[in-house]
């Protein structure tokens, strides 16, 4: 099976956080990893953690229809995936592939692979907006990753796939270059580093071309 694109990746930050993707998508694109791996991966993270932790089964892959097709997922469809799921035949962590693939290529599934074109194509161009400029990389990110707190920029974000639906203007983004940009010095002045993100003391200066996102690999869970 070949690697995951950048499309598909991209289809996967909006399944599992409901947002367009960040630098992190470069950093998986050129590692080459599979989507299911991927997607067991964001499944550990802590900004699914926050939402989804606590809910059932059903209530999580409903939030996976709402953030890829923009619609409560049916009685008939949530209780496939959900039997699938407690059966073992398909693995939690990895669902939102299985939702993809379904929408993409089963029959009586139009509108929801149109809707996820349009979404995505959405998530692509506003991303590449806020990929456009040092400062807007800079200010994407969550305001904390221990706890996780949205913050500004992704709460903005999320607000702006929810308000698209299946069929809303793509250009329409929210003013990306009128974010703050975080301050990324502590208290002596010196270069701050927070999770696996590396700040620079200038708008000048570009991510480290190491960058892994706020990703917290999944090697290290185990």
């Amino acid at each position: 099976m070949p690697n995951a694109t950048a499309t598909e990746i991209q289809q996967l930050y909006l399944a599992y956080f409901g947002r367009p993707a960040d630098s992190g998508l470069d950093y998986w694109v050129s590692k080459g990893i599979k989507t299911k791996e991927f997607a067991e991966n964001m499944y550990l993270q802590n900004e699914f953690i926050s939402i989804n932790g606590q809910l059932s089964i059903q209530e999580q892959v409903n939030n996976m229809y709402q953030n890829l097709f923009a619609r409560d997922a049916d009685t008939d469809g949530l209780n496939y995936w959900t039997k699938q799921i407690q059966t073992g035949k398909l693995v939690l962590a990895s669902i939102a592939v299985d939702l993809i693939w379904a929408a993409t290529n089963n029959m009586g599934s139009e509108v929801d692979k149109a809707c996820l074109s349009h979404r995505t194509s959405a998530a692509i161009d506003y991303r590449a907006d806020v990929m456009a400029s040092a400062s807007g990389r800079l200010a994407y990110q969550p305001e904390s990753i221990l706890p996780w707190i949205d913050g500004k920029e992704f709460t903005e974000a999320k607000e702006y796939m929810t308000a698209l639906g299946c069929d809303g203007p793509i250009k329409e983004f929210p003013c990306i270059t009128c974010w703050p940009i975080p301050d990324t010095t502590d208290e002596l002045g010196n270069e701050a580093s927070i999770g696996s993100f590396k700040f620079a003391n200038s708008l000048a200066k570009e991510f480290d071309d190491t960058l892994t996102d706020i990703f917290i690999p999944i090697d290290n869970f185990f």
